[in-house]
């Protein structure tokens, strides 16, 4: 496991983020989507939550494998939150103590605007803080996906659901 880990974490040669490619087929996502999680696993793993995963921060290869990057926001679990990206979190958990479960929420944030590329700004919640609202995230994790990739996001949703949004 650890060699393919490695290999979503150091990148032979970056070519672009995410955040720069047009919409990519479900396909695509979903096989790039289990590198970054076995990335975020590692990282726990190592006692770090990332706190700023967003399509910004995937570094994307010439042969269009993705990379887990910028480590800035950073923190040590159960270190304070220092900064993350607001919409990407329907509560402010600034001062909270950091959990690998907002790093798994902030994913499925990812991968839902990954998907839903052209239009993701339309699901901000403009009465809670331009947060995608929760029960939004769960509606567009069953919306026409394939059966497996639903059980991958339902998957990542148990995993952020653990610590932390219970409190929502």
């Amino acid at each position: 496991m650890h060699h393919s880990v490695f290999r979503s974490l150091i990148m032979p040669h970056y070519c672009r983020s995410l955040a720069d490619l047009p919409q990519l087929s479900e396909y695509i996502i979903y096989s790039n989507a289990k590198r970054i999680k076995e990335a975020l696993e590692y990282v726990h793993s190592q006692n770090i939550v990332h706190m700023d995963v967003k399509s910004a921060n995937v570094m994307v290869d010439m042969d269009g494998k993705w990379y887990l990057a910028d480590f800035g926001s950073a923190k040590n679990i159960g270190e304070p939150v220092g900064s993350y990206t607001h919409h990407f979190y329907p509560v402010d958990i600034t001062s909270k103590p950091a959990l690998p479960s907002f790093d798994y929420y902030m994913f499925i944030i990812l991968v839902i605007i990954e998907l839903n590329k052209a239009n993701w700004k339309s699901l901000l919640d403009y009465n809670n803080h331009m947060h995608i609202a929760h029960s939004e995230v769960v509606n567009m994790i069953k919306q026409g996906r394939t059966p497996i990739f639903i059980c991958f996001l339902t998957d990542l949703l148990t995993l952020a659901d653990n610590d932390c949004i219970k409190s929502l």
